[in-house]
């Protein structure tokens, strides 16, 4: 007999892009009780299959800190600095706060993003930072009209992390 705990759990669709796809799975009192699947598909001889997968999940920072394991605490540096970030960034998309919003973005961003983003940020219900990988963030964001997945890229820039890019899976379920 295993010692192996089977947690059940549940999955949704959390919108797509271009070849990629995101699943929002949960599994309550598993190793992470809620994470995000971001899967590629290529053409195959049956149908659609994986080519490539990613996962989003979040570090819990208290737990990390309170370890005081320095090795692992500067591992998960860049996910805990991209998590801070996009939860401070999540909260000025809440609030509407457009001069808190493009102060977390790079010149390049900037660039690219405002006027849309901008144009959105009005019609926002909720955000909310649902996963990291490195210096990348999931923020989901829901709208009069539906919800999108915000994959953010974060980037140090002198003390400052900031949004390099982005990119927006649509039709959540």
């Amino acid at each position: 007999m295993s010692d192996q705990t089977v947690h059940s759990g549940s999955t949704s669709p959390g919108g797509g892009i271009n070849r990629r796809s995101l699943l929002r799975v949960s599994t309550p009192g598993g190793a992470y009780p809620e994470y995000i699947v971001e899967q590629q598909w290529v053409p195959g001889a049956g149908g659609p299959v994986v080519e490539d997968e990613r996962l989003f999940a979040l570090a819990d920072r208290a737990e990390i800190e309170s370890s005081g394991d320095a090795e692992r605490i500067a591992r998960l540096r860049t996910k805990l600095a991209a998590q801070d970030a996009a939860t401070a960034y999540a909260q000025a998309l809440v609030h509407h706060d457009g001069e808190a919003v493009a102060g977390m973005w790079s010149r390049r961003f900037a660039g690219s993003h405002a006027d849309r983003i901008r144009e959105r940020i009005g019609e926002l219900r909720a955000a909310e930072l649902i996963g990291s990988v490195g210096p990348r963030t999931l923020v989901r964001c829901v709208f009069a009209d539906g919800e999108e997945t915000v994959e953010l890229l974060w980037r140090e820039q002198g003390a400052r992390w900031l949004i390099e890019a982005a990119r927006t899976f649509t039709g959540a379920g």
